[in-house]
């Protein structure tokens, strides 16, 4: 009778007490691909202004200056979006050439692939048409009013790149390592 006293104290003693599993935090991290514009055609070196901001709820939870980042402690479960942004020389890798060559895809002589597409569409709308032509001619006659950077991820489908302009996460449950390639906008000849 003492044993079964016993056993039932310590059962119900053990059913009282919890053990909090330890919550797991994830890190995003990556890196963003710059190539070929590091200099200008006069030998003067540039520095870009990358930024890459952490969404979460339409809300900015972090954001960090420079090529590479790395946001950790991230509860898993969440949303996120990592969203790179870069300032810098919008002119430089955009010239005539470009002009004539989006002219031509316009008019139907002249086929351009997913990511030649990706910077003609030189205002962001989603459409490559006689606008984009036009922001075009502004900025080669006034180089203070260029576009600058899109992003694509490096992760790559039959159709191109998966993530554009941000990479989404919808639920998260594990570290992640996301790599952008910056494109710049209007260099559809890729000079730069």
């Amino acid at each position: 009778m003492k044993n079964l006293l016993l056993f039932t104290a310590v059962a119900l003693l053990f059913s009282h007490c919890t053990l909090e599993d330890p919550v797991q935090n994830f890190t995003i991290s990556g890196n963003i691909l710059i190539p070929g514009y590091s200099a200008d055609p006069f030998g003067e070196i540039h520095e870009f202004d990358v930024q890459v901001q952490l969404i979460s709820n339409d809300e900015i939870i972090a954001t960090s200056h420079g090529k590479n980042f790395s946001f950790p402690q991230l509860k898993p479960g969440r949303s996120y979006s990592v969203v790179p942004s870069a300032g810098g020389p919008g002119h430089f890798g955009i010239s005539a050439i470009d002009f004539v060559e989006l002219r031509k895809y316009l008019e139907g002589t002249l086929d351009f692939t997913i990511f030649q597409k990706l910077v003609a569409d030189f205002n962001v709308d989603g459409t490559i048409d006689q606008q984009d032509l036009d922001e075009m001619w502004d900025c080669l006659l006034d180089k203070n009013n260029c576009s600058t950077w899109r992003f694509v991820s490096t992760q790559n489908d039959v159709n191109g790149p998966v993530f554009i302009d941000a990479f989404e996460i919808e639920k998260l449950s594990s570290d992640h390592d996301v790599e952008f390639k910056a494109l710049k906008l209007g260099d559809i000849n890729n000079s730069g």
